[in-house]
């Protein structure tokens, strides 16, 4: 009987001891599923666990699967530094999340519908093709005569191997493409490409979203309050393919949907939508065309037999109407979405410059400056009022050879971007000779609330380096802004349409912030150029 009932109490111990070690290993279990980001593959990859930044978010825990281009075949979470990008971010129940290159994790995370679990895959590639991991997907678009150079200190320009690094905005060191003159061969990689053969040169302007840095947002109807320190404070910018929405359930990364009329492809004058200081919004013009980026002329238009060349040391085409660049642009390289250049185009370019990839730098002081960038001559394609483009880089976006030229003085660069009648439905054309029938594509222009006098800069379109730019004060009889005291004012029933950066004769009024009234769109002046713009798909 003593040793059934020493038998009977064992067993029970044997059951209590291994009740307590289930419960301890349940209770482990959760914990480091509650503690660890999940990593396992669609098909047969092994769960491997490592601690991932902000994983747990306060309603749901998060179940990683990935893919390697496109297949299975490892059971290693992939590496940063083995030179993997992202390709999507795919996950269940209506979540959405971004991936962060620079963290190599996922951030932006919206479950709106509070899903207990999350269960996202992320697909991963090991494309033999360069790209910049910053970027997060916004990289080059080469498509059909697009030929991606690299350009040396000494402006020498040779033909880029996609393969190597031949591009890195994070050392302010810009895409840059040919377009070579018909019946030139493309040369080999690494090939010196001779001017002589070269009809146009274009830089990449990759998609990104901004953190919107004036307390007013643009919506300035008088002078006064004017906010010198802008001039000197880098504007804040994250590339990337995913548009901003509404969301401020992240108190450190609010955004805001970018205002954007019905037709979807034109932002909007005035509009604010949600949008405040310090959210952060998609730039509008990368939405019109739906593009990964846009491809921006590296010098105005040039001149040549009276044929369009884009290159330096060309002499500008000038004595243009507003009309003769529509129709010129948009005719250009129509299977490139060629087009005159806008005015959100000019703010994204201006916004992109005035950042940590532009002209803005941060020495070991902590001290940063932005560099005012040198006025062009308004004859020449890339030629400084002093020096020529092969021996100066200081009309340069980037202070180098990457960067766009021109942007700063030179001539007056119109934009296709206008004012609406006083019924704000139909447009005032003014003088310029356009008519409805060639404005069908909306994709192609702005255009602006009426407005009766040249000071209502709430008129602004996000994004379009206008009414962002005050406040703003008045001298000689100029509107200005408080960015280096360039000219800032608006279009109105005078002068309908915009042009940007002003002109050599302006002295401190040019500059890639001026903004100003065309008061030329019918005639031909010896003053006037245009930029263009190519937006493959």
């Amino acid at each position: 009987m003593k040793l059934q009932k020493f038998i009977k109490n064992k067993k029970q111990k044997q059951i209590l001891i291994g009740t307590i070690i289930g419960i301890i290993i349940l209770i482990g279990g959760i914990t480091l599923y509650h503690t660890f980001a999940m990593y396992k593959t669609e098909k047969s990859f092994d769960v491997i666990k490592g601690i991932i930044p902000d994983f747990r978010i306060g309603h749901g825990n998060i179940t990683l699967a990935y893919t390697i281009d496109g297949s299975t075949s490892s059971n290693t979470f992939p590496n940063r530094q083995d030179g993997y990008l992202v390709e999507s971010v795919i996950c269940e129940n209506n979540v959405q999340a971004e991936w962060d290159n620079i963290s190599w994790s996922l951030k932006n995370i919206k479950n709106k519908q509070k899903s207990s679990k999350i269960s996202c895959t992320v697909n991963f590639n090991r494309s033999s093709i360069y790209k910049e991991a910053i970027l997060n997907g916004a990289d080059p678009v080469l498509k059909d005569n697009l030929i991606p150079v690299k350009i040396d200190n000494q402006g020498k320009v040779k033909k880029a191997n996609i393969k190597e690094q031949w591009y890195k905005y994070e050392d302010k060191q810009w895409a840059n493409a040919v377009i070579l003159k018909e019946g030139v061969e493309t040369p080999e990689d690494n090939a010196e490409i001779k001017e002589e053969d070269i009809e146009s040169y274009f830089v990449w302007i990759p998609k990104y979203r901004y953190k919107i840095f004036d307390s007013n947002i643009g919506n300035y109807t008088a002078v006064g309050n004017t906010d010198y320190s802008k001039a000197n404070r880098p504007i804040e910018i994250e590339f990337g393919l995913t548009n901003t929405i509404n969301d401020d359930s992240n108190p450190n990364y609010m955004e805001c949907a970018t205002p954007m009329l019905d037709n979807k492809v034109q932002g909007v004058s005035g509009g604010n939508g949600s949008c405040a200081i310090n959210k952060w919004m998609t730039h509008p013009a990368f939405l019109a065309f739906n593009t990964n980026g846009i491809w921006v002329g590296k010098f105005g238009v040039g001149n040549v037999n009276d044929q369009i060349q884009i290159k330096p040391d060309t002499n500008l085409w000038l004595q243009l109407t507003v009309k003769d660049s529509f129709i010129k642009g948009r005719d250009y390289k129509t299977e490139l979405l060629s087009h005159m250049m806008k005015n959100t185009e000019w703010g994204a370019v201006t916004y992109l410059t005035h950042s940590q990839y532009g002209i803005c730098t941060t020495d070991e002081n902590q001290t940063t400056k932005c560099t005012e960038i040198s006025s062009s001559d308004r004859y020449i394609a890339g030629k400084a009022t002093v020096t020529y483009f092969n021996d100066s880089t200081a009309s340069s976006t980037t202070s180098n050879y990457s960067g766009i030229f021109g942007m700063s003085g030179g001539s007056i660069e119109q934009q296709a971007s206008l004012m609406f009648n006083s019924n704000n439905q139909t447009i005032y054309y003014g003088s310029s000779g356009l008519t409805d029938d060639l404005l069908t594509d909306k994709r192609y222009y702005d255009v602006y609330k009426y407005g009766a006098s040249m000071d209502h800069w709430e008129r602004r379109i996000l994004g379009d380096a206008t009414g962002e730019l005050g406040g703003f004060y008045t001298s000689g009889g100029y509107g200005l802004s408080g960015i280096n005291g360039d000219e800032a004012e608006f279009v109105n029933i005078s002068y309908p349409w915009f042009y940007r950066g002003g002109s050599s004769w302006y002295g401190t009024r040019a500059g890639i912030y001026s903004f100003g009234l065309n008061k030329y769109d019918s005639e031909t002046p010896t003053v006037i150029n245009f930029r263009i713009v190519l937006a493959p798909q």
